[in-house]
């Protein structure tokens, strides 16, 4: 998020200086996430089908959503469960629509612009599933997303082979799909490193890394910049690109941004014989596969806990389990693996929260939950947009 809204910055005319705290960029979210550009499949969390299984989910009975005490949930679920209707679902999921599709044209100008090696692939997606109630609810959202303009297609299973060969290998109950052809698969890594070179090299961008924030330089209602672990930095402006960090670097503004850290697992492995080239995602294992190169990314659960970063390693044997279960040709799933997981940083609404704040020089680019690769490139466009206006 931070290196493609300076790309978007600096081509309209921006100094930027990129501050992170870690080695080099990229190594948070954008590091092993799912890897699928889901322009079509922007879905909220918050929507009436997941209040029929709350009660599973507390219970510990549903093995993709796991939830550990945490006071910092409830305040942040009651705003959650406000927009689980149907009325409210829709409209949040038809603003994410349109922000994809904002997204998937802004990532196209900067790859015409810039020649990035990032296993970019405009294979398409499938949703599949086994299940006849997920199969009513497919359709149901499929007409919603066609009467908007965006191509879903309903497909039986042996449509879905014929899109997806590698399906033959399937071993789950396989009874229909949703197929959005426009949707594509990346690496969110080697985007973010690649394009960060690209900019040191063309100038008017600069990397600072291990360099940590520690808070914000302000004077009334005006932002000066920031206090780093190498001294006091200022600034006409300061972008939050910080993701579940936000909060913290927000502390004593008076600006308070509702979001919870969705924990992510993902494994990376060589590709298989029958590993797919179209995205697929398992709706009734709550995972995708992504063939990214020569290798493919499996990724899935979400875990409410906090903000613990830490690897769990039974997350990480369930979601091997459940991909050798159903598909297993598509990876070499006991050669090299790389375990990840990562704190997706949701708001309640699932809409992600972009532009000025209150406090004049200071603009965040948080929230994007599930979806900041898809949204990456978009929100960073229309953020230099508005920024252009000031």
């Amino acid at each position: 998020m931070g290196v493609a809204t300076s790309y978007f910055l600096t081509r309209g005319g921006h100094e930027v200086q990129v501050l992170e705290r870690r080695q080099a960029p990229g190594l948070g979210c954008s590091r092993a996430n799912a890897g699928q550009l889901s322009y079509s499949y922007t879905d909220t969390l918050a929507d009436p089908r997941l209040l029929s299984r709350l009660p599973g989910i507390v219970l510990g009975r549903n093995a993709g959503m796991r939830v550990r005490p945490d006071p910092a949930l409830l305040p942040w679920g009651l705003r959650f469960l406000w927009h689980c209707t149907r009325h409210r679902s829709d409209r949040n999921t038809a603003e994410l629509l349109r922000q994809a599709a904002d997204s998937a044209q802004a990532l196209e100008q900067v790859l015409d612009d810039v020649s990035l090696q990032i296993d970019h692939q405009r294979t398409g997606k499938l949703l599949l599933t086994g299940s006849s109630r997920t199969l009513a609810s497919l359709q149901r959202r499929a007409q919603f997303k066609r009467s908007l303009g965006v191509s879903v297609d309903i497909v039986d299973a042996a449509e879905c082979r014929r899109i997806e060969p590698a399906l033959e290998d399937w071993r789950g109950s396989l009874l229909a799909g949703a197929y959005s052809q426009g949707d594509a698969t990346a690496d969110a890594f080697k985007f973010t490193c690649q394009l960060s070179d690209y900019l040191q090299a063309q100038g008017a961008y600069s990397l600072r890394e291990c360099t940590e924030v520690l808070g914000l330089l302000h004077e009334g209602r005006r932002v000066l910049g920031v206090r780093t672990s190498e001294g006091e930095l200022q600034a006409d402006a300061v972008i939050l690109c910080t993701g579940m960090d936000t909060a913290a670097l927000l502390h004593g503004t008076g600006i308070s941004v509702p979001m919870y850290p969705l924990k992510g697992y993902s494994i990376t492995a060589a590709a298989g014989l029958h590993a797919p080239q179209v995205g697929l995602t398992d709706l009734d294992r709550r995972m995708v596969f992504a063939r990214l190169g020569a290798k493919v990314r499996l990724a899935g659960l979400a875990d409410c806990e906090g903000m613990n970063t830490a690897v769990d390693e039974s997350r990480v044997a369930h979601l091997l389990s459940q991909g050798h279960s159903v598909l297993p040709g598509a990876a070499l799933y006991d050669d090299a693996v790389m375990p990840w997981a990562g704190l997706r940083p949701a708001t309640p609404s699932g809409l992600p929260v972009i532009g000025a704040t209150r406090l004049a020089g200071l603009y965040l680019n948080v929230g994007h939950g599930a979806l900041g690769w898809t949204l990456a490139c978009g929100s960073a466009r229309r953020l230099s947009e508005q920024m252009g206006r000031c």
